[in-house]
């Protein structure tokens, strides 16, 4: 339906219809990821602005955004100029002196490319072809500002000589000044266009394919291998998780979707990964675990077949993840056993069959948050969802998503959370931070000031999930956010981590009670009343242990057989446990903080109206508080969001950074 020829079963490139509106609208909306030259976060905030409808407009939009436009002042004048002819077409380029006009009038009178330096040259400064071709060597060779200072007096000699006025003709000069930084040629911007247009043309047509061929090139270009994969799926592709019987050595096409490789998984590699494909090709798909451990050579260690497990590659063999991991254990054995291999050496065995008794042990299957992780342990990348969209409702309140940003007004005061893509500090940005990231509705583009930038520089630098507050900028299609701070993703939900409390199976306390909401820091310091609250509460301990010795102080003394007292048994019996309480007591204060005891002391309320803890509760709160465990049933312990995004941040995806 593109109307391209075919040549040995791939589109011919060469034959591109280079006039397809469809895809120059694709373009313009910039929805470029992955796309040659025109996919950065300058790169398509420029490409709104500009729009291209042909390729000599790609071409300058490729030359504009580079270091030579932008010290050179070019940058804003040409986008001004382009939108103000859009919207009239009478609009009159103004130029900076009536000689430029035909050296300058494919860029609506700014210099953009190394060539038009020359031609300024020649034109408002009567320089001579030597001259020029000297300018261009100066500007060239090690980029020298002392070699470009030496033309300064003969270009604004011959500019007099011309009748342009001396400060035209500086402000020209400094501009070709800026060039002498990093000139673009007319010829590679065009070439760099075309490569830009086909790049489009193909993701445009074969998406899938085109995808494939990213995966499979990095490292290269903007985004890392998890922001190409969202990108993939907001356009309908989806990235299927690695299969023994599916996968390929590195990613293919599967229909209209992307299957990961198998050499993508951590502790593979294509080699390793080469030969479990040709055993499956040369004697049929595996069967089952154990199938697949006889036909695989013991090179493939445990760790790396555990890895495969994790992310679903042996899925469709009818088990859990879990009852996978229990099998390669029994088969293979500890890592530090060598000569137990399972079977697995480089030639051909008999082998008994004996039925194990532990192999069929059943096992639950991961939730969701555990194959989050594991797919960015084992692959640095998500297959599936957005690392965020698990924990949508725990990110901080006032937060919104990308999507609403157009449709609230210009400056508004905004508040966004995400995972970080890209960070870019440019030399000409004059100290300007530059941070991408992207939540569940796609990328944001963040500016942070140099101030700004000094506050927080360490969570811009190392944090992977921010949070971020600003304010919203719009010019035109283009939406920005001036960042006021960059903060660490927290999660809402506030409440201290929770106690080591006994289990439910033992009191019968609430789940609520057992895990209160957790705090979304990595770290947490009890509150310095905690102190006082330790101390009021070791002093009504004291005056309950005095009262009971009065009572036991009283009814010994009236033992003597007189009515209604207990019988001298149960007299001997309770000083006995008295004793034994109180030698406990002295042994806990002795070893105060080593070890808990084997059951709880009774629970107090708190004079400040607290939740009611125990003595060890506190003692445990204000000594460790880092200190947080879970001995009940594992199906009743809730999942804490705060340690699936601790888990994250310990794997976290990649994330580029330039300057």
């Amino acid at each position: 339906g593109h109307g391209t020829r075919v040549v040995h079963g791939a589109p011919d490139l060469s034959r591109n219809d280079f006039h397809d509106e469809e895809l120059y609208d694709l373009i313009c909306s910039g929805d470029t990821v992955g796309i040659f030259q025109i996919e950065s976060r300058a790169q398509m905030q420029m490409i709104r602005r500009v729009r291209p409808r042909n390729l000599a407009d790609l071409a300058v939009e490729v030359a504009l955004v580079r270091p030579g436009p932008i010290v050179g002042g070019a940058e804003n004048p040409y986008v001004s100029r382009r939108e103000n002819q859009r919207a009239d077409p009478r609009y009159r380029i103004p130029y900076e002196h009536p000689l430029l006009e035909e050296a300058l009038g494919e860029t609506l009178g700014v210099i953009i490319y190394q060539d038009q330096v020359l031609k300024v040259c020649k034109a408002l400064a009567g320089f001579t072809d030597g001259q020029a071709e000297g300018l261009r060597r100066a500007m060239s060779r090690k980029r020298s500002k002392e070699a470009m200072s030496a033309y300064e007096d003969a270009f604004m000699d011959g500019a007099k000589a011309n009748g342009v006025p001396e400060e035209v003709a500086q402000k020209v000069f400094l501009q070709v000044v800026g060039f002498s930084e990093f000139g673009f040629p007319k010829s590679h911007a065009a070439a760099f266009g075309l490569l830009a247009y086909q790049s489009a043309w193909l993701r445009h047509y074969y998406p899938t394919e085109y995808y494939v061929g990213l995966f499979n090139n990095q490292p290269m270009g903007f985004y890392s291998l998890d922001a190409l994969g969202r990108d993939a799926r907001r356009h309908g592709i989806e990235t299927l998780l690695p299969h023994v019987n599916r996968s390929a050595v590195r990613c293919t096409a599967e229909g209209k979707d992307l299957r990961i490789g198998l050499g993508f998984v951590r502790g593979w590699g294509e080699e390793i990964a080469a030969v479990v494909v040709a055993e499956r090709e040369a004697n049929g798909p595996f069967r089952s675990l154990p199938d697949f451990l006889r036909r695989t050579p013991a090179t493939l260690k445990r760790p790396a077949i555990e890895n495969l497990v994790w992310v679903g590659g042996f899925d469709d063999f009818g088990l859990t993840r879990r009852e996978l991991l229990w099998q390669a254990g029994l088969w293979l054995g500890p890592e530090t056993d060598p000569e137990r291999t399972g079977g697995r050496e480089d030639h051909a065995q008999l082998e008994m069959a004996l039925p194990d008794p532990y192999a069929d042990l059943p096992f639950g299957s991961m939730d969701p948050e555990e194959r989050m992780v594991s797919e960015y342990r084992m692959l640095r990348f998500s297959a599936s969802l957005h690392p965020l969209a698990l924990i949508r409702d725990q990110l901080p309140g006032g937060t919104i998503s990308s999507g609403r940003l157009k449709d609230l007004p210009n400056g508004s005061t905004v508040q966004l959370a995400g995972i970080v893509v890209a960070r870019q500090r440019p030399q000409t940005a004059k100290g300007f931070v530059f941070v991408l990231f992207e939540d569940e509705d796609g990328p944001i583009n963040v500016i942070v000031k140099p101030k700004i930038y000094q506050r927080d520089r360490t969570t811009i630098r190392m944090e992977p999930f921010v949070a971020v507050k600003g304010r919203m900028q719009k010019d035109g299609e283009t939406i920005n956010v001036i960042a006021h701070g960059v903060t660490g993703l927290r999660l809402s939900g506030g409440g201290r981590p929770p106690s080591p409390r006994p289990g439910p199976t033992r009191t019968g306390v609430s789940e609520e009670d057992l895990f209160p909401a957790l705090p979304g820091t990595q770290e947490w310091w009890p509150d310095p009343k905690w102190r006082e609250r330790k101390v009021a509460h070791e002093k009504a301990e004291a005056e309950e242990r005095a009262r009971k010795k009065r009572e036991r102080a009283a009814q010994g003394g009236s033992s003597g057989g007189t009515p209604g007292t207990a019988p001298p048994g149960e007299i001997g019996e309770e000083r006995r446990q008295s004793a034994q309480e109180e030698a406990t007591r002295d042994r806990k204060e002795q070893n105060k903080g080593n070890r808990a005891p084997e059951e709880p002391e009774p629970a107090y309320v708190d004079p400040e109206g607290a939740d009611l803890l125990s003595p060890i509760q506190t003692r445990a709160t204000l000594e460790l508080p880092g200190v947080r465990e879970w001995w009940g049933k594992p199906e009743l312990a809730q999942k804490s969001p705060f340690a699936y995004l601790t888990a994250l941040r310990q794997a976290p995806p990649g994330t580029k950074s330039w300057g």
